[in-house]
């Protein structure tokens, strides 16, 4: 009975003693080899973003007031760029200017002899939903320099941004006719006849194309009757046929491009005939703009 009891009492410790022995080590497994032929993410495209009617409406963005400027030998002249921080993070955005070779490209050139431009501030902070500012300023000297296209380059660090814009300069003692409208902003219909019978629905998409005419300002949509197409008479809708606009209103920048679905809808008791439907596109109280299709009811 010693016996057992003291082999018992051994035994427990040599457990105790176990037990206190520090734990073996287990050594980390190999990190694991990168994927083969993994790429990076390629960085965002902000001039294919241009065409991106969510990327549009969506982040932040930002315009010049205007996309063209003329500047005489001697002068000076100031465009305002705007920026919006939309979504829920603050935007730190660095600016620079750089003579490119036309709208929409990122090619550097030199800058030409006799001009010059600089932005101000180079560094813009915008809390979200705040809109803040910058001037370009373009100088021509007295002798004269050319013109060309310059591009105000936005980087926020890597997040996607659609900021970058252009600007048409014409360094010139006299203006060129013509040269100032070639960007203006355009209104095209995929379908401009629409035909549907009594209880149907139809729809056709409208592409804006801002061109210089962004300004980053909103824009509006108004369907309305008329006795000829593009006419600015307004009479009511027939009885039973409606006409909506989505979205009916954009906030649109310097070369944009946005897309707008209209629905025509015919009740069982809209008249048969032919009606021409003119929209009036415009900035705050007035029109620019008086864009029409054709509406039949069988």
């Amino acid at each position: 009975m010693r016996r057992l009891l003291a082999g018992a009492g051994l035994l427990i410790l040599l457990i105790f003693l176990f037990l206190l022995l520090p734990a073996p080590r287990v050594a980390a497994p190999p990190p694991l080899p990168p994927p083969e032929n993994q790429t990076p993410p390629a960085p965002f495209n902000q001039t294919a973003a241009l065409e991106d009617h969510e990327a549009l409406t969506t982040l932040p963005i930002g315009s010049l007031e205007q996309g063209f400027i003329w500047v005489r030998p001697g002068e000076e002249i100031a465009v305002n760029y705007t920026f919006l921080a939309r979504g829920e993070a603050p935007v730190v955005l660095n600016l620079s200017l750089e003579r490119v070779d036309g709208v929409g490209s990122t090619t550097s050139l030199p800058m030409p002899a006799g001009l010059s431009a600089s932005v101000t501030p180079a560094t813009l902070r915008a809390a979200p939903g705040e809109r803040v500012q910058a001037v370009v300023t373009v100088k021509n000297a007295p002798e004269g320099g050319r013109g060309g296209v310059l591009r105000i380059a936005a980087d926020a660090g890597g997040a996607p941004v659609v900021a970058d814009d252009w600007l048409r300069v014409l360094a010139s003692e006299s203006p060129k006719p013509g040269i100032s409208g070639v960007y203006h902003i355009r209104e095209t219909f995929e379908n401009e006849s629409l035909v549907l019978s009594p209880g149907e629905r139809v729809t056709t998409n409208c592409t804006v194309r801002a061109g210089e005419g962004g300004r980053l300002d909103t824009i509006w949509v108004r369907p309305f009757r008329s006795t000829r197409r593009s006419a600015q008479d307004f009479f009511p809708m027939p009885e039973g046929l409606t006409v909506t606009v989505d979205p009916s209103s954009l906030l649109v920048r310097n070369h944009g491009v946005y897309h707008l679905i209209v629905t025509v809808t015919a009740a069982e008791e809209t008249p048969p005939g032919t009606y021409p439907i003119t929209f009036a596109f415009g900035w705050r109280d007035r029109a620019y703009a008086y864009p029409s299709i054709e509406v039949t009811v069988r």
